[in-house]
């Protein structure tokens, strides 16, 4: 099992780590990089491939890129990427809590979408799929969209869309 440890540094250390506009996770490009991590002096970025076709993307320009980067560090530097990092470091925390919910399935209508190559899929147990289809009575489908990586809903939006229209709809004539 591999774990980032720049999630559990304080926010100065972990900014020094991570600086949001060097990096960017798509089909085109790995942010796994495990083959090179964790290894001693080297931080989160270090460990992280070449994308293979710079920016801009055909589904993100150099204009939105920097708009989001902009955003994420409007709040300052010691805090621009801290929500989405203070999630993953209250994650052991939030089992304790739902821990009552550990077993419940999930009864209401839900979908799965996620890019072929989304490296979340790519890492998870191939069972993963199979157990979901168990624990989620109410899911309708699982889409797995070609040529998308993590950010599935911005590489492929039309596929993304159709597949959220159709589980709509089918929703509805129930």
């Amino acid at each position: 099992m591999q774990v980032n440890y720049h999630i559990f540094l304080p926010a100065s250390k972990t900014k020094e780590s991570f600086a949001l506009r060097e990096t960017g996770e798509s089909a085109k490009g790995n942010l796994q990089g495990w083959e090179n991590f964790p290894s001693e002096g080297t931080g989160y970025l270090d460990v992280l491939a070449e994308p293979e076709m710079p920016l801009p993307w055909d589904w993100l320009s150099q204009e939105e890129f920097d708009y989001y980067v902009k955003e994420y560090e409007r709040c300052g530097p010691e805090t621009a990427c801290i929500g989405g990092l203070n999630s993953y470091r209250v994650a052991d925390r939030n089992w304790e809590i739902g821990a009552e919910y550990a077993d419940a399935n999930i009864e209401i209508p839900c979908q799965f979408i996620s890019g072929e190559l989304d490296v979340v899929l790519q890492m998870i147990d191939p069972e993963a799929l199979h157990i979901m289809e168990q624990r989620c009575p109410g899911l309708r489908g699982i889409e797995i969209i070609p040529e998308a990586g993590h950010f599935v809903q911005m590489e492929q939006p039309e596929k993304t869309n159709k597949a959220l229209l159709d589980f709509l709809a089918a929703v509805e004539r129930e």
